[in-house]
């Protein structure tokens, strides 16, 4: 039964959504992964395992965002199974992010395709309350790429335990926890501690 409140939607932008919010909660349950991961005791690595928690945290409301947005259309939703993350364990640090930036790429790949999907479709109730979320894809990119880059940088140049600082957050997370490092408060940036490859 087709909703009375529905008006204007396409049916391919309905499914596209709900493809859409399915990948939403993949990533999410990759990046609850990876905090486990990380926060396991014989992994020990607790900025990570907040970082990649913060970014499970950010994906599921995104996908929250979308299930809103298909009730606010008059678009019905279709849960699927969500499978089962590829991997459990991460060689280090660099290696997890390398593996959220693909996702993140998909992420921002699958939204390219919706967007256009709408622009195709005429839609532009979609363009009015999607927009934002469209800016924030490549602003995500841009920010965990600098995060791994620094990561590699410093993995490179250090041996032993090393620190790299990253103001890069998640979207939708606060931008950093202060951290009292050698007993005085550093700005608003992340510190994670790798061991060398």
């Amino acid at each position: 039964m087709e909703s009375r409140i529905r008006q204007n939607y396409c049916p391919d932008c309905e499914r596209a959504i709900n493809r859409l919010i399915n990948q939403e909660y993949y990533t999410s349950y990759v990046y609850l992964a990876m905090s486990f991961f990380f926060e396991r005791d014989d992994v020990a690595l607790k900025h990570f395992a907040r970082f990649f928690h913060g970014m499970s945290e950010a994906e599921r409301r995104a996908a929250e965002e979308l299930i809103d947005y298909q009730k606010r259309r008059g678009g019905r939703m279709y849960l699927q199974s969500v499978e089962k993350p590829a991997q459990s364990e991460w060689q280090n640090g660099l290696e997890a992010l390398q593996c959220a930036l693909q996702l993140q790429k998909s992420l921002n790949q699958s939204l390219q395709e919706l967007h256009h999907l709408a622009a195709d479709r005429n839609d532009p109730q979609f363009f009015s309350e999607r927009r934002h979320r469209c800016r924030d894809g490549p602003t995500d990119l841009r920010g965990l790429n600098s995060t791994r880059v620094n990561c590699a940088n410093e993995l490179c140049a250090c041996e032993g335990w090393c620190r790299f600082e990253s103001t890069f957050s998640p979207r939708g997370t606060r931008r950093a926890e202060k951290e009292k490092v050698g007993g005085k408060i550093e700005g608003e940036v992340l510190f994670f501690l790798l061991p060398s490859p």
